[in-house]
């Protein structure tokens, strides 16, 4: 009994980053029996010692802030694993000839002002796609409702100029969150995505959240390409069939939509890009060094987490 908090700090203090799994374990065997509680407490006091001589990890890993409306993968960076990631992405370049981004942070005022009739949109492997959007206050809504009205109008000419189903205000570097859906009817009409000039329509979500989900039996397999990525890169996903989106709209009212088939999928691939998820996320590395070795090397850092991430039904 004296030794087991010991232990536990010793672990904690050291050796956590490192072999987490093994520590969860550990403790899964606590549960069963005194007999194994006691070889597990032995083992795992005894592995200590050993860990801590080995040394402290290196490479520091991804973790998570759970929050009410969503959940965010925050990674930790420094100065060398970014000029890391610059090599690879210059091999990348050369091997491809695919070129990223690296956007500036727009405020909802910047964003509104914005001088030009559509935003850029981020290029993989820009950092700014991997930052999660925040919400918009429902008071700041009413008070100035011009100003997302103005950002609207952008972000759904930045998706039919690029021939977007949807659009995410975080895919341009937009600090709100804010999802954009084509109308279908539009769609089939072939005046919405990639029509541009002053066609309206498509539905805007603020603070977009799912409420409700369909049975995960009935999950759909779908492949998807992404905008922000190659070209040249698809990923099997699962999707809801359908989901009960809860969202303020554009004059701050709460509201409540049903979406299935297309939109429903759409509508989950751009709350990923909300939450700074990509589809990168929910496939393998090996899936992904089936694309290039490089992709996998930039990406490997943190992505068993945000799989982790995307591969969550929450709600809310």
């Amino acid at each position: 009994k004296v030794l087991l908090p010991f232990s536990f700090w010793i672990y904690l203090e050291f050796v956590s980053k490192r072999d987490s799994l093994a520590w969860c374990m550990t403790c899964s065997t606590f549960k069963h029996s005194s007999s194994s509680r006691r070889e597990a407490f032995l083992t795992c006091f005894a592995s200590c010692p050993l860990l801590v001589i080995a040394g402290a990890p290196t490479k520091t890993l991804a973790v998570t802030d759970i929050t009410r409306d969503k959940i965010s993968p925050i990674s930790s960076s420094s100065s060398s694993s970014s000029s890391r990631e610059d090599e690879l992405f210059k091999v990348y370049y050369d091997q491809t000839n695919w070129t990223g981004t690296s956007l500036s942070l727009l405020s909802p005022s910047q964003a509104a002002h914005y001088p030009e009739p559509c935003y850029p949109m981020g290029r993989w492997p820009d950092p700014i796609l991997r930052r999660p959007a925040t919400s918009y206050p429902k008071d700041e809504i009413k008070n100035d409702p011009l100003l997302l009205t103005n950002i609207c109008n952008k972000l759904r000419e930045t998706a039919r100029d690029n021939g977007a189903v949807g659009l995410a205000a975080q895919q341009c570097g937009i600090d709100v969150s804010l999802i954009f859906l084509d109308d279908p009817q539009l769609l089939a009409l072939g005046r919405g995505s990639g029509s541009g000039g002053d066609v309206k329509g498509g539905s805007f979500f603020i603070n977009p959240r799912i409420v409700e989900r369909s049975p995960e039996e009935d999950m759909k397999v779908w492949k998807e390409r992404c905008l922000v990525l190659p070209p040249s890169f698809t990923a099997t996903v699962l999707r809801d069939a359908f989901v009960k989106v809860q969202y303020e709209n554009l004059q701050g009212e709460t509201k409540y939509k049903t979406l299935g088939g297309e939109l429903a999928r759409a509508f989950q691939h751009e709350l990923d890009h909300d939450r700074g998820i990509l589809i990168l996320d929910h496939v393998s590395l090996d899936e992904l060094e089936m694309e290039s070795e490089v992709m996998r090397r930039i990406e490997e850092n943190g992505h068993d987490e945000r799989q982790y991430l995307a591969y969550q039904r929450f709600l809310g």
